[in-house]
Protein backbone atom coordinates (compact mmCIF):
# COMPACT_ATOMS: atom_id res chain seq x y z
CA UNK A 1 0.00 0.00 0.00
CA UNK A 2 2.82 2.01 1.17
CA UNK A 3 4.38 1.85 -2.67
CA UNK A 4 0.80 2.76 -4.52
CA UNK A 5 0.95 5.70 -2.49
CA UNK A 6 4.38 6.67 -3.08
CA UNK A 7 4.18 5.07 -6.74
CA UNK A 8 1.91 8.38 -7.76
CA UNK A 9 3.94 11.13 -7.66
CA UNK A 10 6.50 9.00 -9.96
CA UNK A 11 6.81 8.60 -13.69
CA UNK A 12 8.68 5.36 -12.70
CA UNK A 13 10.37 3.94 -9.17
CA UNK A 14 13.43 1.08 -9.31
CA UNK A 15 13.47 -0.56 -5.97
CA UNK A 16 16.66 -2.28 -5.12
CA UNK A 17 15.53 -5.81 -2.87
CA UNK A 18 18.78 -7.24 -1.06
CA UNK A 19 18.95 -9.16 2.08
CA UNK A 20 19.77 -11.38 3.91
CA UNK A 21 17.56 -13.92 1.71
CA UNK A 22 14.04 -11.61 0.16
CA UNK A 23 12.44 -15.12 -0.52
CA UNK A 24 12.13 -16.38 2.75
CA UNK A 25 9.80 -13.35 3.30
CA UNK A 26 6.15 -15.25 3.37
CA UNK A 27 4.51 -13.96 0.01
CA UNK A 28 7.02 -12.28 -1.37
CA UNK A 29 6.74 -13.43 -5.07
CA UNK A 30 2.90 -12.55 -4.53
CA UNK A 31 3.81 -9.38 -3.37
CA UNK A 32 6.08 -8.63 -6.24
CA UNK A 33 3.32 -9.48 -8.70
CA UNK A 34 0.87 -7.13 -6.87
CA UNK A 35 2.87 -3.58 -7.22
CA UNK A 36 2.03 -0.85 -9.39
CA UNK A 37 2.57 -0.84 -12.56
CA UNK A 38 5.40 2.04 -12.46
CA UNK A 39 7.42 0.30 -10.38
CA UNK A 40 10.22 -2.01 -11.36
CA UNK A 41 12.81 -3.98 -9.11
CA UNK A 42 16.17 -5.69 -8.95
CA UNK A 43 16.50 -8.29 -6.74
CA UNK A 44 19.72 -10.21 -5.20
CA UNK A 45 19.57 -13.34 -3.96
CA UNK A 46 20.92 -16.93 -3.33
CA UNK A 47 18.88 -18.82 -5.94
CA UNK A 48 16.88 -20.54 -2.86
CA UNK A 49 13.87 -20.29 -4.99
CA UNK A 50 11.49 -22.17 -7.48
CA UNK A 51 12.93 -20.25 -10.48
CA UNK A 52 10.29 -21.62 -12.48
CA UNK A 53 7.46 -20.44 -10.42
CA UNK A 54 8.67 -16.94 -10.17
CA UNK A 55 8.98 -16.41 -13.89
CA UNK A 56 5.18 -17.71 -14.26
CA UNK A 57 4.08 -14.72 -13.39
CA UNK A 58 3.92 -12.23 -16.31
CA UNK A 59 4.13 -9.27 -14.41
CA UNK A 60 7.11 -10.28 -12.65
CA UNK A 61 8.94 -10.87 -15.95
CA UNK A 62 7.79 -7.49 -16.89
CA UNK A 63 8.51 -5.75 -13.93
CA UNK A 64 11.81 -7.29 -12.65
CA UNK A 65 15.05 -5.72 -14.18
CA UNK A 66 17.21 -8.73 -13.15
CA UNK A 67 18.39 -10.73 -10.35
CA UNK A 68 21.78 -10.97 -8.83
CA UNK A 69 22.35 -14.11 -8.58
CA UNK A 70 24.84 -14.66 -5.01
CA UNK A 71 27.34 -17.67 -5.80
CA UNK A 72 27.96 -19.57 -2.41
CA UNK A 73 30.12 -22.70 -2.37
CA UNK A 74 29.33 -23.67 0.99
CA UNK A 75 26.22 -25.27 -0.19
CA UNK A 76 28.03 -28.28 -1.96
CA UNK A 77 28.03 -29.57 1.69
CA UNK A 78 24.13 -29.96 1.89
CA UNK A 79 23.66 -30.47 -2.19
CA UNK A 80 26.15 -32.46 -4.18
CA UNK A 81 24.44 -31.00 -7.26
CA UNK A 82 24.88 -27.24 -5.95
CA UNK A 83 26.77 -25.77 -8.99
CA UNK A 84 25.33 -27.31 -11.81
CA UNK A 85 21.56 -26.29 -10.26
CA UNK A 86 23.22 -23.06 -9.49
CA UNK A 87 23.98 -22.45 -13.33
CA UNK A 88 21.05 -24.12 -14.57
CA UNK A 89 18.44 -21.26 -12.49
CA UNK A 90 21.09 -18.14 -13.85
CA UNK A 91 20.54 -19.47 -16.73
CA UNK A 92 16.80 -19.70 -16.67
CA UNK A 93 17.15 -15.85 -15.18
CA UNK A 94 18.20 -14.70 -18.29
CA UNK A 95 14.68 -14.36 -19.31
CA UNK A 96 14.89 -10.91 -17.77
CA UNK A 97 16.53 -7.83 -18.95
CA UNK A 98 20.00 -8.60 -17.49
CA UNK A 99 21.10 -11.38 -14.99
CA UNK A 100 24.90 -11.31 -13.03
CA UNK A 101 26.84 -13.69 -10.53
CA UNK A 102 27.91 -11.98 -7.41
CA UNK A 103 31.51 -13.97 -6.23
CA UNK A 104 32.80 -13.11 -3.08
CA UNK A 105 36.61 -13.47 -3.41
CA UNK A 106 37.24 -15.56 0.18
CA UNK A 107 39.84 -17.88 0.55
CA UNK A 108 37.70 -20.47 0.34
CA UNK A 109 35.77 -19.22 -2.93
CA UNK A 110 38.55 -18.92 -4.85
CA UNK A 111 39.09 -21.82 -6.18
CA UNK A 112 35.47 -21.98 -7.63
CA UNK A 113 36.46 -18.73 -9.70
CA UNK A 114 37.68 -20.38 -13.00
CA UNK A 115 34.54 -22.57 -13.07
CA UNK A 116 32.50 -19.53 -12.48
CA UNK A 117 33.88 -16.96 -15.06
CA UNK A 118 34.14 -19.54 -17.94
CA UNK A 119 30.48 -19.88 -17.36
CA UNK A 120 29.70 -16.45 -17.51
CA UNK A 121 31.77 -15.58 -20.20
CA UNK A 122 30.10 -18.77 -22.01
CA UNK A 123 26.59 -17.77 -21.48
CA UNK A 124 27.34 -14.21 -21.58
CA UNK A 125 26.32 -13.32 -18.34
CA UNK A 126 27.60 -10.09 -16.02
CA UNK A 127 30.01 -11.50 -13.06
CA UNK A 128 30.78 -8.86 -10.53
CA UNK A 129 33.58 -9.94 -7.59
CA UNK A 130 33.17 -8.57 -4.52
CA UNK A 131 36.11 -7.51 -1.90
CA UNK A 132 36.56 -9.79 0.53
CA UNK A 133 36.75 -8.01 4.22
CA UNK A 134 39.61 -6.21 2.91
CA UNK A 135 41.16 -8.76 1.78
CA UNK A 136 41.29 -11.53 4.19
CA UNK A 137 41.22 -9.49 7.63
CA UNK A 138 38.80 -12.50 8.64
CA UNK A 139 40.12 -15.23 7.24
CA UNK A 140 43.64 -15.08 6.34
CA UNK A 141 44.93 -15.83 2.91
CA UNK A 142 48.13 -17.95 1.84
CA UNK A 143 50.52 -15.85 -0.25
CA UNK A 144 49.31 -16.93 -3.26
CA UNK A 145 45.66 -16.90 -2.73
CA UNK A 146 46.62 -13.06 -1.75
CA UNK A 147 47.98 -13.13 -4.89
CA UNK A 148 45.26 -14.48 -6.82
CA UNK A 149 42.58 -12.72 -5.42
CA UNK A 150 44.21 -8.84 -5.57
CA UNK A 151 44.84 -9.69 -9.23
CA UNK A 152 40.96 -10.34 -9.97
CA UNK A 153 39.73 -7.54 -7.67
CA UNK A 154 42.34 -4.89 -9.37
CA UNK A 155 39.92 -5.24 -12.16
CA UNK A 156 42.54 -6.10 -15.11
CA UNK A 157 40.92 -7.40 -17.88
CA UNK A 158 44.47 -8.85 -19.36
CA UNK A 159 47.34 -9.89 -18.13
CA UNK A 160 50.38 -10.84 -19.26
CA UNK A 161 49.66 -14.03 -19.70
CA UNK A 162 46.28 -13.79 -21.86
CA UNK A 163 43.90 -14.42 -19.27
CA UNK A 164 40.75 -12.75 -18.92
CA UNK A 165 39.95 -10.72 -15.50
CA UNK A 166 36.53 -9.88 -14.00
CA UNK A 167 36.35 -6.00 -13.20
CA UNK A 168 35.62 -5.55 -9.56
CA UNK A 169 33.52 -1.63 -9.76
CA UNK A 170 29.49 -2.26 -11.22
CA UNK A 171 30.10 0.95 -13.06
CA UNK A 172 29.27 0.70 -16.91
CA UNK A 173 28.10 -2.62 -15.98
CA UNK A 174 25.03 -2.10 -13.29
CA UNK A 175 24.76 1.51 -14.02
CA UNK A 176 26.22 4.40 -16.00
CA UNK A 177 26.22 8.16 -15.28
CA UNK A 178 24.30 9.50 -17.66
CA UNK A 179 24.93 13.82 -18.75
CA UNK A 180 22.29 16.38 -19.98
CA UNK A 181 24.04 16.89 -23.36
CA UNK A 182 23.48 12.61 -23.46
CA UNK A 183 27.33 11.72 -22.94
CA UNK A 184 27.76 8.47 -21.04
CA UNK A 185 29.93 7.72 -18.67
CA UNK A 186 30.89 4.38 -16.24
CA UNK A 187 30.28 6.63 -13.15
CA UNK A 188 30.09 9.97 -11.27
CA UNK A 189 33.40 9.79 -10.74
CA UNK A 190 34.12 9.70 -14.29
CA UNK A 191 32.03 11.62 -15.59
CA UNK A 192 33.23 14.36 -13.38
CA UNK A 193 37.15 14.08 -14.34
CA UNK A 194 35.93 13.11 -17.94
CA UNK A 195 37.71 9.92 -17.82
CA UNK A 196 36.26 6.32 -19.94
CA UNK A 197 33.69 7.96 -22.32
CA UNK A 198 31.78 5.73 -23.40
CA UNK A 199 29.76 7.75 -25.90
CA UNK A 200 26.61 9.61 -26.30
CA UNK A 201 23.22 7.90 -25.70
CA UNK A 202 21.85 10.25 -28.97
CA UNK A 203 24.92 8.04 -31.08
CA UNK A 204 22.77 5.44 -33.41
CA UNK A 205 26.28 3.63 -32.64
CA UNK A 206 26.23 3.33 -29.00
CA UNK A 207 24.49 -0.32 -27.70
CA UNK A 208 24.52 -0.17 -23.66
CA UNK A 209 24.21 -3.81 -23.44
CA UNK A 210 27.77 -3.83 -25.69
Amino acid sequence: NAWKRMSKDFDGIVIGISGGEPFLLKGFIPLLNSLPENVRYEITSNLSFNVDDFLSFENIRKRCLGVVCSFHPSNLERNGNYIECFFEKVKKLTALRYTRVNFVAAPSNLKFYDRISDFCDENHIGLHVDRYVSLGEWMPFTAEESEFAARIIAGDRQQPSGERWTVLCNGGNAYIALLPDGSIYPCLKKAESREDFVGNVFSAAVHLND
